[in-house]
C-alpha cells in the first residue's frame, strides 16, 4: 500500500507547523484518533466547530480515510477493543 501525499495545509494550523504535525501522525487507529484529538485541542481553541472537525478529519484521513467516523461509532469501536472511551482521548 502506498502512502498518500502528505497534506500541505491543515485547518487552523499555521502553514509553518503543518509538516511537523503531519510527520508526527501515528500509524495505529486508536493512536491516530488520540493524536487528532490532541491537535484539535492544541490548535482549535479559537476555531469554530466546522474547522475543528475538518482538522480532525484531515489528520485521521491522511492515515486511513476509513477511520473517519462519528463520535458514537468511535466510542463503540473502542469499547469493542476493550478500551474505556473516556480515557482513550489522551495523547502522551
Amino acid at each position: 500500500m502506498h502512502e498518500p501525499a502528505a497534506p500541505t495545509s491543515l485547518p487552523l494550523v499555521p502553514s509553518m507547523d503543518v509538516e511537523e504535525v503531519v510527520e508526527q501522525i501515528p500509524t495505529t487507529r486508536n493512536e491516530v484518533w488520540a493524536y487528532a484529538d490532541a491537535m484539535v485541542r492544541e490548535w482549535g481553541a479559537d476555531g469554530d466547530t466546522e474547522d475543528r472537525e475538518a482538522l480532525w478529519e484531515a489528520i485521521v484521513s491522511y492515515r486511513n480515510p476509513q477511520w473517519v467516523v462519528g463520535l458514537s461509532k468511535r466510542m463503540a469501536l473502542l469499547r469493542a477493543d476493550g478500551i474505556d472511551p473516556m480515557t482513550a482521548w489522551r495523547w502522551p
